[in-house]
């Protein structure tokens, strides 16, 4: 997860570096449009997995207030339910009901949990939600920002020749990288995944100079 974050930062950010200098913008634009596009894409990013993590805790939350409306209403097949568990987790009939007894009487989250073997309270979804929304931020911008550096010390072709090298050295590493999880070949990974990125790039740079050369007239 971790390299693919930075891998979306570095590819998204580096076409659209590309496709403005090859749009022929000033230094100080392209620039400022890369900064802009770290910022955007780690903001959507990290909007992206808070909402996935808090859908996670709505549908959390729903499911316990479902099964506690099945609480109220069937309270002996639950309980009979929960003994059963405790049984077969090695308690005696009397540790059991008593254990069922006290759960469905004073915490129907607890017998929910029981039941379903759910560890977690929605205080610890929600804050798993800003560290995920946090993490997706980080990952984004620190692969979104190698595209952009070379604009701050270098211009003109310089500094985009230094802009692709750089991030296609981070690609063939992410693609190397990747290989630890797939078990595909090293070197195939590292090189397909600099193709890609690169495509795309040249890509983005020819749409660019289109572009540039019409609008300027």
């Amino acid at each position: 997860a971790a390299v693919l974050g930075a891998n979306d930062g570095l590819v998204s950010n580096l076409t659209l570096v590309m496709g403005v200098a090859g749009a022929s913008m000033k230094p100080h634009a392209i620039l400022l449009i890369g900064l802009a596009g770290l910022v955007a894409g780690s903001c959507a990013m990290a909007m992206g997995e808070w909402l996935s993590v808090t859908t996670s805790v709505d549908s959390y939350l729903r499911e316990i207030e479902v099964r506690a409306e099945e609480l109220s209403e069937l309270p002996k097949e639950e309980r009979e339910q929960l003994i059963s568990i405790y049984r077969a987790k090695g308690l005696v009939e009397k540790e059991a009901a008593d254990l069922a007894n006290r759960l469905i009487g004073q915490d129907t989250t607890g017998a929910i949990n029981s039941r379903r073997g759910l560890e977690s309270s929605p205080g610890q979804f929600t804050r798993s939600a800003w560290i995920a929304a946090a993490s997706s931020f980080l990952l984004f911008s620190s692969g979104a920002m190698f595209p952009v550096l070379p604009f701050l010390l270098l211009s003109g072709s310089e500094a985009i020749t230094a802009s692709i090298v750089l991030s296609g050295v981070l690609l063939f590493a992410m693609g190397a990288a990747t290989s630890l999880f797939s078990g595909r070949n090293l070197l195939a990974s590292g090189l397909r995944q600099l193709a890609i990125g690169l495509a795309a790039a040249g890509a983005t740079y020819v749409l660019g100079r289109i572009l540039g050369v019409t609008i300027g007239g």
